[in-house]
């Protein structure tokens, strides 16, 4: 023990001695070199206290400082309810924010990407090998990941967001991307049964269990056998609920992106396939602040809702490619739209 300080004692002599050597330049250089070094450290633990802070799991809101959305707590449609106006000098379970009434948070807001963080609504990207039941699972499926790289151009460690995932394999857009091509993305599959298979296949990308909101704040739905049944406050999904029903968490599409951060900001392909409701789910979001290079959704047995799609895309900036039945899914063409301007690395096709 005492051995060890008289040790450190000679080094620091030591040291000392050799700094006095030094001219008076290089000790100045010396000196300022050890203030950047303490005052860059000093800013790091304080970005870490600060990040560590905001994400302390808090389960109560400050409703003064909420900046909340009043909504009508209503179940019948018939019922209108009581409208809260201007904030609320309380303190209020996040967890009753998260299910839709009658205060709920826009969808940009903090609460909701710690909430999404502390109940693993979002997991990380899997860093082990695939499970898979045979190789040809890593084939492309109805070729439109081919499709894609030649729109976009072939493009290596691109990023894609794919929903509904499913089990992330039978029948997925961006498993051939990903391992062929090193992309990186987001898997989101609202049906907890088939969420823990996704998990288990070890896809490199984040994934999600949560359902998309049709409105610009969080709420719970009801969900049977795979089919997202609608808001739990809403009366005509109540109605549908079966003996099987569960209840889950349903999320803005925008607050997903903000939490997983910039590199979700300018998305190469988005696969959005949710049931019929792609359309109210895309109005959501807030165009101005996200791009992507290429967007695909089911087709549509009914024109009239597919020309409302396209009008709606091309007030956003997005263009509708001609349809090509060679990339369909559920027998009919899939919906292709990229921006006005052209995506990155657009290659003309030929016809």
């Amino acid at each position: 023990m005492w051995g060890r300080r008289f040790l450190i004692k000679r080094r620091l002599q030591r040291a000392w001695r050799w700094f006095t050597r030094l001219s008076v330049e290089l000790r100045l250089i010396l000196f300022c070199l050890w203030v950047c070094i303490l005052f860059l450290l000093l800013l790091f633990f304080t970005a870490l206290f600060v990040e560590v802070w905001r994400l302390l799991p808090s389960t109560y809101l400050d409703m003064s400082r909420c900046n909340c959305v009043p909504k009508e707590n209503s179940v019948d449609d018939n019922d209108s309810g009581e409208i809260h106006k201007g904030k609320v000098n309380l303190l209020m379970d996040v967890n009753d924010l998260m299910g839709g009434g009658p205060l709920v948070l826009p969808q940009t807001h903090k609460a909701i990407e710690r909430f999404l963080w502390l109940n693993r609504h979002i997991r990380p990207r899997s860093g082990l090998m695939y499970e898979l039941s045979n190789p040809g699972e890593l084939a492309p499926v109805f070729g439109e990941p081919n499709f894609i790289l030649r729109t976009i151009g072939h493009k290596i460690a691109g990023t894609f967001i794919e929903c509904r995932a499913f089990d992330g394999v039978a029948g997925s857009k961006t498993l051939y991307l990903e391992h062929k091509l090193a992309w990186i993305g987001l898997l989101i599959e609202p049906d907890p049964k088939t969420y823990e298979k996704l998990v288990s296949r070890n896809r490199v990308a984040w994934t999600s269990n949560v359902c998309l909101s049709t409105k610009p704040y969080p709420y719970r739905a009801y969900i049977e056998n795979g089919t997202v049944l609608g808001d739990i406050h809403d009366y005509a999904a109540i109605k549908k609920v079966g003996p099987d029903a569960e209840i889950i968490q349903c999320m803005p599409f925008y607050s997903l992106i903000t939490t997983l951060g910039f590199q979700f900001h300018n998305v190469d392909y988005l696969s959005l396939n949710w049931g019929g409701d792609e359309h109210t789910i895309l109005m959501t979001l807030p165009f101005k602040n996200i791009k992507f290079q290429i967007i695909s959704i089911p087709g549509r047995t009914d024109k009239a809702d597919e020309a409302a799609i396209i009008k709606f895309m091309d007030s956003q900036g997005y263009s509708a490619i001609p349809e090509n039945k060679e990339w369909a899914s559920s027998g009919l063409p899939d919906l292709f739209f990229i921006p006005k301007t052209g995506p990155t690395g657009f290659v003309k096709m030929s016809d």
